[in-house]
Order: structure tokens, then sequence, then C-alpha cells
């Protein structure tokens, strides 16, 4: 009898022991999580964001190799140069956009087309320019918001680059995320030069100011 007596208190020994060791486990997973066999809650998303560190307004232009072919709707690697040539006299032009901005007068995102010329027997060209901007946020499956427009500008040759906004009117809105100057353009005067194009893509964000 005193033998099945202390067998039955062991049991409710060990019994009370487990418990307590499970109830003590179980404290500290909750009190420190990384002990737990739970995967860990995922890591805010914003810090997966690529150039979510960039400053308003501060851009990182992209290459091809850095993002989905999906995000460019022209080809740098193909990109020309428009260029005019009449007998002994020649001219070649090329444009590239500036960094988009915040436009107080557009109060949007435009940005600035710039043509720079050179060449002989030419005092000035006109350039028009057919442009394109576009935008989507990082987590976008597609582009959210797009412009186009068109514009013309005098450029001396050899001398000062001409400018054209795009767009020409209105603007792009504000965010963060990828954004894409595009476009083509050629000299229509004093002829018709070959069609050049050009294209470029950001990463940042323009914010209202």
């Amino acid at each position: 009898m005193k033998r099945l007596t202390r067998a039955f208190a062991t049991a409710v020994l060990a019994v009370s022991l487990a418990m307590s060791t499970g109830i003590v486990a179980a404290a500290n997973v909750a009190q420190d999580p990384e002990s737990s066999d739970i995967d860990a809650p995922p890591e805010d998303a914003s810090d997966s964001v690529p150039f979510a560190d960039l400053a308003d307004g501060e851009f990182v232009i992209l290459d091809s190799d850095q993002v989905d072919s999906s995000l460019l709707n022209a080809d740098p690697v193909s990109l020309a140069r428009t260029s005019l040539t009449a007998g002994g006299t020649w001219v070649i032009c090329a444009a590239g956009p500036d960094s988009p901005h915040y436009s107080t007068g557009a109060k949007g995102a435009i940005y600035k087309v710039r043509i720079g010329c050179s060449g002989s027997g030419y005092s000035y060209v006109t350039v028009k320019v057919n442009c394109t901007f576009m935008y989507r946020s990082y987590f976008a499956t597609s582009w959210q918001r797009t412009r186009t427009s068109s514009g013309s500008t005098s450029v001396k040759v050899n001398g000062d680059r001409g400018t054209v906004y795009c767009p020409t009117q209105g603007n792009l809105g504000t965010g963060t995320g990828y954004w894409q100057g595009s476009g083509t353009y050629r000299i229509t005067w004093p002829g018709t030069g070959a069609l050049g194009t050009y294209a470029t893509l950001w990463g940042g964000t323009i914010s209202a100011r």
C-alpha cells in the first residue's frame, strides 16, 4: 500500500513538473518571439523598396539591366541622333532629358528635354520633340499615368542648347516609384533631318511643394 501511495505521488509530481515546464516555455516564447519555431513576421515592405532612402527630388538613372524589361518602352541601346546634310554643310543634334522635378508653375511633375547641335554651315536649326512621360509606383504591375506632347525649339548650332518641356501643358502628378522619359525628335528646319530617339528611366520621389 505504501509503495502504491509513493508511486502515485511520484506520478503526480512528474505531471506537475511537465505542466510547469510547458507554462514557462510558453511564457518565454511570448517574451522572445525569435525563440519560437513560428516564422517571424515579414519585415516592413518599405525595406525592400528600391531607392526608398532617396531624398525627395533625388533620382537614380537606371540601366536596362537593373529593372524588368517591361518597364521600358524604348531600347536605350538603339538611341539615335537627328542629322541633316546638304552639299558641304552638315548638322547633328542630340537630345536627352533632365531628371524629372516638381514644377510650381505646372503644379506637378515634368521634365525638360535638352537639345544640343554641332555642325558646319548652319547657324540655327529648329528641332521638334514628341515626348512621353510615364509613372508607376514600385509595387505596380503596369504604368499608372502617361502624358504625351510635342514641342519645338530653335537651337544655335555650336552654341547654347534648346529646351522643350514634357509635357508642354499639364503635369504627371507626384509619387514615389519609376519615372520614364522617352520620345523622338528631328530637325524640321531648314530641312528635314533623320529621326532621333531618347529614353531614360529613373527611380525616385516627387512631392508637392
